[in-house]
Order: structure tokens, then C-alpha cells, then sequence
């Protein structure tokens, strides 16, 4: 919450103090207290807050709304904080949209909460806008044409391709017209509303749809209500798709259909399909008449095995099998000898190959027995056209009219990377990416049915498929001839592969370009040498309010304010080498009249042999305001400098006075007038009486070097402190300085600023305040002796007693105090040894205290023994001093009573709690007598822990369940000033 920074602006000085401490006080951070409009929306642009709690009734030409109105497009949220609750003030403030409203006196709790309700409202209107605008990115980029309209019916919001593909100049085009409009038939319209009504979408829909052009396409549509946050209905949106293509291709298909079966019953080939187990599933006419078998009896009935020569079935077998597991290994075109009905043996030519995506082949028998003859004349002329052929540097292709590859030459093979075995005999569709076969087979099967063939006497561009699977672009001219009844086709084929390759690059050179040109950030105008603009880009037309096209109607001085033609001509141009820009400033005048300034880099141009002038202009309104934004606020910062009350200067990277306050004005009396402006470590002069390096002037040494010529430094971060001695106006004067690198806005280092203070007076203080206090020290460790030997005098004078009295009650009675005397005298000691007089090490001090009982009462080893877990910690003298009494009075007890046969164990346990401390002494003697009352005995010992206990705020609790324990919870004192 500390990062949250609120400006606070209220004229009214009391309740703007009490403000800042409540917003304090919630974590928030007060950076700045503006009391009047003017300084809100100053602060508001130099703060960039996170939130402004903003007074109505301000100091002040403009009060807290027209401030507002003022940094709305900041988009800091505000709340206003008033005692105004009128209507009309509240309307007043409603049109700046507010995030709150809060009439005075205000709630903690209420302010609180609206802070935290304008914070997280904003936090979330900036990823709303943010999920807004990846929504509108992906709207206006969908391939598909999307809109929405209102429950009315009307568009109000469409994408760029869907007026692209209803033929609209742009999306705002169409918002506001009805979407019936979109369909050739209402009755379209109303049959998807009503199926949307029914199921809530529609799922491709396939609709006629009519463009703005009147021309009609089909389209394949999703539609679906979109709903407000109560749920309900607000309008419908739709995806559509142009599916003309797909219909025409379903129309095609048809057609297509209706081909395969006229060529199929009437091809003149006798044809069969083939199931997998050679069954003849299907056959022609044709096949009829060649074999001598009706359809009846020979689909289903008959196999193929039954019409073939002994002597080829088994290789036919064989190439049957094959063809199901590896269809390019076995041959598709060869010759047997076929056995009719009649047992005529005849001569067959044999086209066969699998269909595509079944088990099932197609087999095509052409009778060839009286054409032996004419197949040798037609090799003789192939083989006359290969001689020639061979040479061409061209690929060329012949084959028959059902597109068996009959010749081709070496550069054919080259081209596509097969062998002449893997093409001989081959269908042409081996060399087409498979999306074209179907189309090619289809204009195969139209021309044997027409005997047109669309591509004939045609130059076309098409993409063919090399042996590696890469496609390739080439150019091929297609002729048709004959021989006899047989008829080929013969494409000459040439690779354009390196040709669409550069006319791509330079198409996508020139949509770079165009592109970058449009969405340039500057403006850009081509002229020629009358002035007469030629070529202007978008940022051109929206800058200056006029359409493209008004602007090539126009000259550059219809345009620009500082200049004429002539003028131009006579300064500018020869000023302007080609190639080589030549930057000046000016002014541009708007559509509207409105002039604002430009900074214009004009060059020389040669485009298609005509020399132009080509100028990017750039809008500098900004940067002039930014400009003079940073000189006033460079001045401020200077103003600022200027009243510190510590001596400041300031240098540049050559090492250049630019700032000398007041305060260094009085430290060294030379004034900033003198100073500002020099460097060569003059600045130095007036401090040491010769030019050396500064502190200043060191911010990036290290610190060895910087110890060359001060003491005591110190680094913070880039900051560095040190201490010096300098002759300061005559007098030998202790300077304290602390300099730090200046930086740009990139982080560049462009200069430093040190702050000197004379801190001769402090130093000369702070020894006479140290001297004191050793003196002091001196006397205190002194004043601890001297208690402690007049303590062991008392202990002395008390041992000396003992000696000289019999009566062993009395010697208990001048033993146990004795005792007493000890502990307090060994606190003292142990003061005596502390560094700092104030409290001692209660470890330390509780072991040598039943070290010292244990003595006074000569414990001897194996006797009683003494178990210690105390924490290691201090505690003051005001607790030490009772505590000790308390330890020595109950462990000389349990030492005196609780053995009588000089056996057993003493533990004391101390430990802190919470605030507290916790003291357990326990022995495993006898025990105190059972009806021992601890708050009322008779035992001056007992009496004596009692009153001790309650002088450190202890509680103490006796338990006798196994021995003797005592317990004390107690606090630790404060010191407590006697004067």
C-alpha cells in the first residue's frame, strides 16, 4: 500500500493537515498538498499520482471541477472531498466521472473504503482496456467477416473484412443500416432468427448474401445473441464465410459425376472396376462386346483370372497382390493375351492403378491386335521427335489422351528429379501436387467425352511436383495432335522458380514500403520544382485535415507559412545536395486555418528520372511545450538550489560551474555571478586557495583515491560522504561534504552536485561531549568500586562477628545476611565490568552467586549438588538487585533445611516469556512444613522473598509435591530517574 501515492488538494490548511494524517495513517503516501486548481493540475503532472481526493471550493481562478476537467485525459482517478452537496455542484462534477463523492464531515472508515473502491475500479478499467483492445486487434483482423447489431436489427459494430467482403469502403460505413439489407431474401433472414430464437445459435448456415455493389455470393454463417450483465438480450453478432468457391466446387463435383459415368459406359475402352479378392464388380459396355458376357453375367460372377492366358496369370497375380501393399512398385500399363467367351485370343493393352482410398482398381483393355502395325510407324516418329527433343534446354512431356507419360527428355527429368524409368509408362499426375489430380483427371474425362481440352494452344503458369515432394512454379505450353484415331498431348515446360522468387521479393519490397510510408509517424510530402505536391502518405492527410486526394491537387505553399516558392529556390535549394538531407523548421497551416510548428527534412530525389523534393515533416507541438516545460522546470530546480540552506554547486561533464547558491555565496564570499560558467577546478579555489579536485569532481574514483584528499568516506548507493580540513576565509575550518553523479533521462552521468557544511563548531562540540562522558564513565565505574569494597567491608566486619559469637542461631541469622550483602555487592561488581552501567548478564551472575553459597556454607562435592538453566540473557539493575535477594534467600534455605543428610539437588530454571521472565527454584528435600502459608509466615527469609517479589511486580506459587518448588513470574523494571 506504500506505493500508493494520493495528491490531496484542499485550500483550507487545518483540515488539509488533519486529511494527510488520516491517509497516512490507512499506508497511503501524501506526496504534496496543493491548495488551489492551478497547483492541482501542476502537481497532478508532475506527480502522475495513483489517486486525487480533490476539494469543490478552491483558492483560485478555477475551482476543484475545472481542474479536474483539466487532467481528465490523464486518467487518475479522482474523488471529490466537500461540504458542497448541492445538485448542481454534484451535476457539475458528475460530467468529469468521478470515482467518488464524499460530503464533509467525513467518515474514517467511509473515506478509507472509497479509496480502496477508486483504486481497485481503476485498476480494473485498465485491464478492461487493455482485454478491449486485444479484442478489437482481433476482430478487425479475423479472415472472416464479423458484426454485431442491435436488437433492432442495425449494425453497429463491423470488422475491416467484412466491409471488404460486402464490398463497403470501410467498417464505419456500415454501422447504422439494416442487416436484412446483407440478404437477397428476407425469408433467410427470418429463417435463421428463427432458429436462433429456437437453439440460442446458428452453426453455418448457408445463406445468398447481397453485397453493396448488388452482386450476391453464398455465405456460410454463425450467429449468436450477446447478452448485458442482467443477461439479457442486447443485440446478435455473426461470423460469415464467402463459401462461393466450396458451391462451385460441389457444383463441379456433380458435374464431374455425371462425366466419370458417361466416360465410364462411354469411354470406347473396355473398362472394369476390380474388388480386391479380383472380382469384376463393375463393367462397361465395351467390356460386354470384348468379352462376350453380359453385365449380368459377368458383375460379381465373373473374375478377371477367367479371361487371362496361362501363361501371363501368374504375373498378373503377382502384380495384383503388389499393387494393394506397394501401388508404385507394381506397373500400371502392360501388355497380355486375352481369352474371350469364344476363346478368340486377342491382343490387350492393359491401363490399371488403384482408386484412390479403396482396395478396388480400374482397369482399362484396349484391344490392340489390329493396331501392331500402327504402333511401330508411331515409334519411328517418336523416336525422330526424341533426336530433336533431347537437345531442348525446356522440359518436354508427351502423353496419350488419358495421360499415360509416353516420352520425355533429360532436362524434363532434371527438372523434377525422377529417373527415366521411375516416368516411362507413369501417369502425369505423378509430376502435379495431388490438389490439382482431380481436376486434371476431370478435364481428362470432359475432353474424351467433348474432345475439348480447356488448356490447349494455352501458355499457363502452374505449380508442378518434384521426386522430393517440393512444389515448384513453371510456365507450360500445351498442344494437341494426332495420330490416325490416337491423340497426345505435348507440353513444353520451362522452370520459373527464380523468376516468381524475385518478382515476389520485389512485390513484398514494395508492400514494405507502401506500408511503412502510411503508417509513418511523420508526414510526408513530394513535390516537384513548381511545388506542385506529387505523392503524400496518411499521417500527411490526417495531420493537416485534408483527404489524399485534395492534397495532390494542391502546391507545397498552400501548405507552408515561413516561405514562398520563389524564396525556396533561391535559399533552401541551394542548399540541398541530392542524397543528402537538409533539415530546417516551419510552420504548416491546416484544413481549418490552425497553424502549428514542424521541424521538415527535405532531400532530392530521382524517381523514374524526375528530380523531386521529398519533405518529412514532424509535428514539434508537443516538443515545444516539453521543451519549455523543462526550462521552467530546470528554473524552479535552480530557485530550489538557489534557498538551500547548505552551500551547493553544481558542474557538467567538462567539469563547468553550473550552479553556486546563496548559501556557498556566504560560505566563501565569492559570488555565483564570479563562479557560474568556470571550470578547471576554479571552484576549488575559494575552498583550498588552489585549483585541486573536489569532492565533486570524485563521484565515480574509488574510494582510494578519494582518501587521497579526505577523511571519514563514506558511500551510500552513488552518493559519497567524506570530511576535510580547508582554509576558509583565512581560518582553518572542518567541511562535511556529500556529492552524487546528475544524470539524464537515459542514465547517463552528466555532471555532479555537492553540498558542503561547515561542521567545524559540531566536531569541536561532540569531543567536548565525548571528553564528558569518559569523565563520567570514569567516575561511575569508580562510584560501582567504591560500593562494592564498602559492601565487603560490611561482609567483613559481619565474618569477623561470626567468629566471636558462639551461639550457632546468631551465627545463622549474621551468615544469612552476610549472604545478602554478597549478592548486592557482586551486582555491583558485575556493573563495575559491564560496558555500558546499565545491566548485567544474569548467567554469569546467578552461577558465581551459589558458587558463593555453596562456599559460605562449605558444600562439599558429591553432597549437594546445584543443576543451573539459565537463559543467557541481561537484565537491569533495578531487577537484578531484588532478584539476587530472592535467589540467595530460598537456595541458603534449601542449603540449611532441606538436607539433613547433606544430600541432594538444587535446580533453579530461568527463562522469558512474553513480556515476562519466569524463575523456578527447586530442591528434592524434605520439604517445607504442609501448612505453611507463604502470605503469612512467620520466616523473615520468607517475608523477605514475599516483599522482593512484589517490589519486581512477581507473582510467586509454592509446590510441595515432590520437594520444594517456587515459583515467580515477574516483570523486568524500568530504570527509574531519582532526580
Amino acid at each position: 500500500m506504500s506505493e500508493i501515492k494520493i495528491l490531496l488538494v484542499e485550500d483550507e490548511s487545518i483540515e488539509a493537515l488533519d486529511i494527510k494524517r488520516t491517509l497516512e495513517s490507512f499506508g497511503y503516501e501524501v506526496p504534496y498538498v496543493a491548495s488551489s486548481g492551478e497547483e492541482a493540475v501542476e502537481k497532478a503532472l508532475e506527480i502522475m499520482p495513483d489517486l486525487i481526493l480533490m476539494d469543490v471550493i478552491l483558492k483560485g481562478d478555477s475551482d476543484g471541477i475545472e481542474a479536474v476537467t483539466k487532467i481528465k485525459d490523464l486518467n487518475i482517478p479522482v474523488i471529490y472531498l466537500t461540504a458542497h452537496s448541492e445538485e448542481s455542484t454534484i451535476e457539475r462534477a458528475k460530467l468529469t466521472e468521478p470515482y467518488g463523492y464524499i460530503i464533509k464531515p467525513y467518515d474514517r472508515t467511509e473515506i478509507k473504503y472509497a479509496i480502496e473502491l477508486a483504486i481497485y475500479k481503476n485498476q480494473m478499467e485498465k485491464e478492461l482496456k487493455k482485454s478491449e483492445e486485444k479484442y478489437r486487434r482481433i476482430v478487425e483482423n479475423v479472415l472472416d467477416a464479423y458484426f454485431m447489431g442491435d436488437i433492432e436489427g442495425k449494425i453497429t459494430m463491423a470488422s475491416p473484412s467484412a466491409a471488404h467482403l460486402y464490398r463497403f469502403d470501410s467498417p464505419k460505413e456500415m454501422i447504422g443500416i439494416p442487416a436484412l439489407s446483407l440478404y437477397t431474401s428476407s425469408k433467410d433472414r427470418q429463417k435463421m432468427l428463427k432458429h436462433l430464437k429456437t437453439h440460442g445459435k446458428v452453426l453455418n448456415m448457408e445463406v445468398k448474401a447481397l453485397r453493396k455493389d448488388g452482386t450476391s455470393f453464398w455465405a456460410s454463417m454463425n450467429v449468436q445473441y450477446y447478452y448485458n450483465k442482467d443477461g439479457q438480450i442486447q443485440g446478435t453478432e455473426a461470423f460469415v464465410r464467402d463459401i462461393s468457391k466450396s458451391k462451385k466446387a460441389e457444383k463441379e463435383l456433380k458435374t464431374s459425376e455425371s462425366y466419370y459415368k458417361a466416360i465410364f459406359e462411354h469411354t470406347g475402352t473396355a473398362t472394369v472396376i476390380l474388388d480386391e479378392n479380383s472380382t469384376i464388380s463393375l463393367a462397361n459396355a465395351e467390356f460386354e462386346k470384348l468379352s462376350g458376357y453380359s453385365k449380368k453375367e459377368l458383375e460379381s460372377k465373373k473374375s478377371w483370372t477367367d479371361f487371362v492366358k496361362k501363361e501371363y496369370l501368374e504375373k498378373m497375380r503377382g502384380f495384383h497382390r503388389l499393387r494393394r501393399t506397394d501401388p508404385h512398385a507394381a506397373p500400371e500399363i502392360y501388355d497380355f493375351k486375352f481369352t474371350d467367351r469364344q476363346g478368340n485370343v486377342k491382343n490387350i493393352h492393359l491401363n490399371v492403378d488403384i482408386i484412390p482410398g479403396t482396395n478396388k482398381s480400374v482397369a482399362s483393355l484396349l484391344d490392340i491386335t489390329d493396331r501392331q502395325k500402327s504402333a511401330k510407324r508411331l515409334e519411328k516418329s517418336v523416336l525422330r521427335f526424341r533426336a530433336l527433343a533431347e537437345y531442348s534446354v525446356d522440359g518436354i512431356i508427351t502423353t496419350d489422351a488419358n495421360g499415360k507419360i509416353l516420352y520425355f527428355n533429360n532436362s524434363l527429368l532434371k527438372m523434377f528429379g525422377y529417373t527415366q524409368d521411375e516416368l516411362q509408362n507413369s501417369p502425369l499426375t505423378i509430376l502435379m501436387p495431388e490438389r490439382y489430380r482431380e481436376n486434371f483427371l476431370e478435364s481428362l474425362k470432359k475432353f474424351r467425352v467433348t474432345g475439348e481440352h480447356r488448356l490447349a494452344g494455352r501458355t499457363i503458369e502452374t505449380l508442378g511436383l518434384k521426386k522430393n515432394g517440393k512444389e515448384f512454379p513453371f510456365e507450360m505450353s500445351l498442344t494437341k495432335w494426332e495420330t490416325g484415331l490416337e491423340i497426345y498431348f505435348t507440353s513444353i515446360i520451362r522452370n520459373i522458380n527464380e523468376r516468381k522468387k524475385s518478382f515476389k521479393a520485389l512485390r513484398e519490397s514494395e508492400e514494405k514500403f507502401k506500408s511503412l510510408v502510411d503508417n509513418a509517424a511523420d508526414i510526408l510530402l513530394v513535390h516537384d520544382f513548381d511545388g506542385k505536391l506529387v505523392e503524400v502518405n496518411k499521417r500527411a492527410s490526417e495531420s493537416l485535415g485534408y483527404s489524399q486526394e485534395e492534397l495532390l491537387q494542391m502546391n507545397i505553399m498552400d501548405i507552408e507559412q515561413d516561405t514562398d516558392l520563389k524564396s525556396a529556390q533561391e535559399h533552401v535549394l541551394p542548399k540541398i545536395k541530392p542524397n543528402e538531407p537538409f533539415s530546417l523548421l516551419g510552420h504548416f497551416r491546416r484544413k481549418n486555418g490552425s497553424i502549428f510548428p514542424v521541424e521538415v527534412r527535405f532531400a532530392i530525389v530521382d524517381i523514374q528520372g524526375q528530380r523531386l523534393f521529398m519533405g518529412l515533416a514532424r509535428d514539434i507541438t508537443a516538443q515545444l511545450k516539453l521543451e519549455n516545460s523543462l526550462k521552467e522546470s530546470e528554473k524552479r530546480l535552480f530557485d530550489i538550489i538557489d534557498f538551500l540552506p547548505d552551500a551547493t554547486l553544481a558542474i557538467d561533464n567538462n567539469g563547468i560551474v553550473i550552479t553556486w547558491n546563496k548559501a556557498i555565496e556566504d560560505m566563501t564570499g565569492f559570488k555565483a555571478l564570479n563562479m557560474v560558467g568556470k571550470g578547471d577546478y576554479e571552484y576549488s579555489k575559494p575552498f583550498f586557495g588552489i585549483r585541486r579536485q573536489m569532492l565533486i569532481d570524485l563521484v565515480t574514483h574509488s574510494n582510494e583515491n578519494i582518501e587521497k584528499h579526505y577523511d571519514f568516506v563514506e558511500r551510500r548507493g552513488e552518493a559519497i560522504m567524506a570530511q576535510t580540513e580547508a582554509p576558509l576565509k583565512g581560518t582553518n575550518r572542518i567541511l562535511w561534504g556529500k556529492a552524487v553523479p546528475l544524470h539524464d533521462g537515459q542514465g547517463n552521468i552528466k555532471g555532479a552536485i555537492e553540498v558542503i557544511r561547515d561542521i567545524t563548531e559540531r566536531i569541536h562540540a561532540e569531543k567536548e561531549i565525548i571528553e564528558s562522558l569518559k569523565e563520567k564513565e570514569v567516575l561511575l565505574r569508580e562510584i560501582h568500586h567504591r560500593v562494592k569494597n564498602n559492601m565487603q567491608i560490611i561482609s567483613s566486619l559481619l565474618n569477623l562477628q561470626i567468629q566471636n559469637v558462639e551461639d550457632e542461631e546468631a551465627v545463622n541469622v549474621l551468615k544469612e545476611s552476610q549472604g545478602r550483602v554478597k549478592s548486592m555487592a557482586m551486582i555491583h561488581e558485575k556493573l563495575y565490568q559491564s560496558p555500558n552501567f546499565t545491566d548485567i548478564n544474569v548467567k554469569d551472575y546467578i552461577d558465581k552467586l551459589i558458587f558463593d553459597i555453596f562456599y559460605s556454607y562449605g558444600i562439599k562435592i558429591g553432597t549437594i549438588e546445584s543443576v543451573l538453566d539459565i537463559e543467557d540473557i541481561n537484565i537491569g539493575m533495578e531487577t537484578a538487585i531484588p532478584l539476587g535477594l530472592i535467589v540467595n534467600e530460598l537456595v541458603t534455605n534449601s542449603v540449611k533445611y532441606a538436607f539433613p543428610k547433606g544430600e541432594g539437588i538444587i535446580t533453579i530454571d530461568l527463562k522469558s516469556l512474553q513480556n515476562k521472565m519466569e524463575l523456578i527454584i527447586t530442591d528434592n528435600g524434605i520439604g517445607l512444613p504442609k501448612d505453611i502459608d507463604i502470605d503469612n509466615t512467620n520466616s523473615l527469609g520468607l517475608q523477605l522473598v514475599k516483599s522482593l517479589v512484589n517490589q519486581i511486580e512477581g507473582k510467586i506459587e509454592l509446590d510441595q509435591t515432590h520437594g520444594t518448588e517456587f515459583k515467580i513470574i515477574f516483570k523486568e523494571l524500568e530504570y527509574k530517574e531519582r532526580i
